[in-house]
């Protein structure tokens, strides 16, 4: 039996996801989160793991489906915002891609949406 994933394994997993479905960078991804474009470079090189404030933030946004290319979150990114409590809309669809961080995009975490995934206004 495997053992489960750290927070930060889980963290890199849907990253990784992310970045290769957009094709960006961690280093982009970092600085869109995190205002750090070496997030995860120097995530390799800590000892701890990263805060519970910057778990959430990533979960918040790696969860928004507006942040990802039509709209379809990962299920690593899924379970990473599950993990971290800021679980979103599982299998959610938006319209285009955040600009930015926000938990008030549309189809974020606590918006409302319709049957079919689309944010109500």
């Amino acid at each position: 039996m495997s053992e489960p994933l750290t927070l930060t394994e889980r963290l890199v997993a849907a990253s990784e996801c992310w970045t290769l479905e957009c094709d960006a960078t961690l280093a982009r991804l970092g600085k869109m989160v995190a205002n750090d474009t070496a997030f995860f470079t120097n995530l390799a090189r800590m000892r701890r793991g990263p805060s519970t404030d910057t778990l959430e933030k990533f979960g918040r946004f790696l969860a928004d489906p507006a942040n990802w290319p039509d709209g379809l979150v990962a299920e690593e990114a899924q379970a990473l915002a599950h993990v971290v409590g800021v679980s979103g809309q599982a299998g959610a669809r938006a319209e285009g891609r955040a600009k930015e961080v926000s938990p008030r995009s549309p189809g974020g975490p606590g918006a409302a949406l319709h049957a079919d995934g689309s944010a109500v206004a």
